[in-house]
């Protein structure tokens, strides 16, 4: 079981840094379209 349980701690670390790039990445072109209007 422990490995399982290593293995979806791998997985979810996966997702948090997927969601935390696409919010920055959203961040980054909300600002440079605001900048360019």
């Amino acid at each position: 079981m422990p490995v399982v349980r290593q293995q979806w701690r791998n997985t979810l670390a996966i997702h948090d840094s997927v969601v935390i790039l696409t919010v920055f990445s959203l961040n980054i072109s909300i600002f440079v379209f605001c900048e360019i209007i």
